[in-house]
């Protein structure tokens, strides 16, 4: 299928993007490869790695969506005019979406909240708030890195612990229960991108 393709849109750096690209485009000769996130400055994690997980901000979504109709237009000009409508649109779609997540997070008591596996540093840095998480680059943490989590997470205050679908939680419900904390469900995969950010707004305590 791949080879068929015009175009491939990547995400930019998620971990598979980097480990099979080079053979993907071996095997594509014909495709053209873009990144969806060029332009996007990373930001970091607690352990100061790149988070590849550009999506999760309003302002990188935006920034997204317009790298994919430049592709797209340059694939096929004569649709340039219908790229161009369609963009704008969805460009309105995520600044209403933008603008109900800030109202929801600006009456918040916490700023700061635990995760599993830090997939919002996108999301913390747009909106003024502190993620600390659990476990990074899918390695589960020895006691003393759990206790140290435990005690940054009491002395912030934390309310709430995100935890992806895709990930265990046996360890999250560990780290829950010794803060005192609710455990929340999240899906950062969603298609419905604007239902997630909103809902990840709606679960801050």
């Amino acid at each position: 299928n791949l080879s068929q393709s015009a175009l491939f849109i990547k995400v930019g750096e998620i971990g598979f993007e980097r480990t099979w690209g080079d053979r993907m485009k071996a095997n594509a000769p014909g495709t053209k490869f873009i990144s969806a996130s060029d332009g996007i400055k990373p930001e970091k994690t607690a352990s100061g790695n790149d988070d590849p997980h550009t999506w999760m901000s309003a302002r990188n979504a935006k920034q997204m969506a317009r790298n994919i109709c430049r592709a797209l237009t340059a694939l096929s000009p004569k649709d340039s005019k219908a790229f161009s409508q369609r963009t704008a649109a969805l460009c309105q779609k995520i600044d209403s979406t933008d603008n109900e997540v800030r109202s929801i997070i600006s009456k918040s008591k916490s700023k700061t909240f635990l995760i599993y596996h830090p997939i919002l540093t996108y999301f913390a840095a747009e909106y003024g708030l502190t993620q600390i998480p659990i476990e990074e680059e899918g390695r589960e943490p020895s006691a003393a890195q759990t206790q140290a989590t435990i005690n940054a997470a009491r002395k912030s205050g934390v309310k709430v612990i995100f935890v992806q679908k895709q990930f265990s939680d046996q360890t999250a419900e560990a780290v829950a229960k010794a803060v005192g904390a609710c455990k929340e469900n999240i899906n950062p995969l969603s298609h419905d991108w604007c239902a997630e950010m909103v809902g990840i707004a709606e679960k801050l305590k």
